[in-house]
């Protein structure tokens, strides 16, 4: 976890990914390609996982049905954050699902990663009208927020 390039937990040696914003600009990699960048130049990351979309590409999950929140990057750097409604969803139809092309009802995802699941998944989203809240069923340690900004160039 880093919050203005200061490392508030250190990096954990796990096969999960690293959602960082650097200069403006939101990426998603894997833990093992995060450890040779400088964590100073990030304005925020988070070590979370599992991956569920690489370069595109849905990765194969372990079937388990929970609901889940994801965090993703769109082609355009975009980032998307949902969260599944509902019944239980099943981990590698919900990744094939984020990283399907928006044309076909997905939300074309490059890279995304699953954030904490069953009861932890939760999402508000303020600036969408009309505003949208999904509890959780209890508190969660870290957040992450998302917000709107120009990008520096």
């Amino acid at each position: 976890l880093v919050r203005d390039g200061v490392a508030l937990n250190e990096l954990r040696k796990a096969d999960w990914g690293v959602f960082a914003v650097r200069r403006g600009r939101a990426s998603l990699v894997h833990t093992s390609d995060w450890k040779s960048r400088d964590t100073r130049a990030a304005e925020f990351a988070i070590q979370v996982g599992p991956r569920c979309v690489v370069a595109g590409v849905p990765v194969k999950l372990k079937a388990q049905r929970a609901r889940r929140a994801i965090i993703g990057v769109r082609p355009d750097g975009d980032v998307v954050v949902a969260v599944s409604l509902g019944g239980k969803v099943l981990s590698g139809d919900l990744a094939e699902l984020v990283a399907r092309p928006e044309a076909d009802g997905g939300l074309g995802l490059v890279d995304a990663v699953m954030l904490d699941g069953g009861g932890s998944a939760q999402l508000e989203a303020l600036g969408t009208d009309p505003p949208i809240s999904v509890a959780g069923a209890w508190p969660v340690p870290n957040a992450v927020m998302v917000v709107r900004r120009a990008v520096r160039r």
